[in-house]
């Protein structure tokens, strides 16, 4: 292993470049330092920060995965890994991690909306009804929960309740897209306007 100076000196440039936008030169920089410390936790943490900025979003699961097997309690680390599974469709495994994320803070309205958001993409309408309607109860102003909830009553023909969602994101945002055309399908009929927030 390097002397912990040269670790230090590395972890330190790292943080200067991701500092002046040096992504590429910051990334080369961390490969080394964890060359030399490969259980230096808060570099493979700044890994995958890079990672994800640089679009390489599957290295930046690795990296975030190599964070948990050093700190399993890191919350970051296991939503960041969550949510980078979730953006590139690996939905059974992002669940799975929010879902374990969500148990550590079971209170916090950004987390269960985003598991509400991988449950709705699996398919599994119930458990995404279930965790944005937690997500609201929590931030009444989390504007896109209330939309999302607008579609997926809608989707399930419950128009009272769809209506409501839509009308209390509306409020909030009365340009929102989605929100937006889940109320005008209420009034025209769902079918291509359904179609049409599948795009959003």
């Amino acid at each position: 292993m390097a002397p912990p100076a040269v670790v230090q000196r590395l972890d330190q440039l790292a943080t200067d470049q991701v500092a002046g936008g040096q992504f590429d030169a910051a990334l080369q920089t961390l490969r080394q330092q964890l060359s030399m410390d490969p259980t230096h936790a808060p570099a493979w943490t700044r890994m995958g920060q890079v990672q994800v900025v640089l679009g390489r979003l599957p290295e930046a699961v690795i990296s975030y995965g190599r964070v948990l097997s050093l700190v399993p309690d890191d919350v970051h680390a296991r939503y960041r890994r969550g949510s980078i599974l979730l953006a590139t469709g690996r939905l059974d495994e992002a669940v799975q991690e929010l879902a374990r994320v969500s148990a550590m803070l079971p209170n916090n309205p950004q987390i269960l909306g985003t598991l509400g958001h991988a449950y709705q993409d699996l398919g599994r309408v119930d458990d995404a009804v279930e965790s944005l309607e937690e997500a609201v109860a929590l931030d009444p102003s989390f504007v896109r929960g209330h939309a999302s909830l607008a579609r997926l009553h809608m989707a399930a023909g419950r128009d009272g309740a769809a209506r409501l969602s839509a009308d209390r994101a509306l409020e909030l945002d009365a340009a929102h897209p989605l929100a937006s055309i889940v109320r005008a399908g209420l009034h025209r009929g769902a079918g291509a306007l359904m179609d049409a927030a599948d795009l959003l």
